[in-house]
């Protein structure tokens, strides 16, 4: 039994799946799988002004933040999700450099809705 928190074991794929969800408000295909109104609350601030539950909120979207350097970032302003997996440990200068390279180099080739 997870707590939710952590200790998830998740494959990229997964990730991003799980990111995709969100992204699409809850639904996949014509399911609902968690409501939007759901969506709407955990990624809205809850904690000075930067976490939901359970999702960081950066400048743009929210953030699924894991152990080294796994990432959801959720940038709904682009229809986009980017996934990491790393092996690296918690070392915070490779976490701010990969969360740099994400924000600053990957998202913005993607045109905003």
């Amino acid at each position: 039994v997870h707590n939710g928190s952590y200790d998830l074991h998740l494959t990229l794929r997964q990730m991003v799946k799980l990111g995709q969800l969100y992204l699409q408000g809850g639904y996949s295909l014509d399911d609902e799988i968690l409501s939007t109104e759901w969506i709407n609350e955990a990624t809205s601030s809850h904690i000075n002004d930067w976490y939901g539950y359970l999702w960081w909120l950066p400048e743009d979207g929210y953030l699924a933040f894991g152990y080294g350097g796994q990432f959801i970032a959720v940038i709904p302003e682009r229809n986009l999700i980017i996934g990491t997996h790393s092996i690296e440990n918690n070392d915070s200068l490779y976490q701010e450099q990969l969360l740099d390279y994400i924000y600053n180099s990957i998202a913005p080739l993607f045109e905003v809705d």
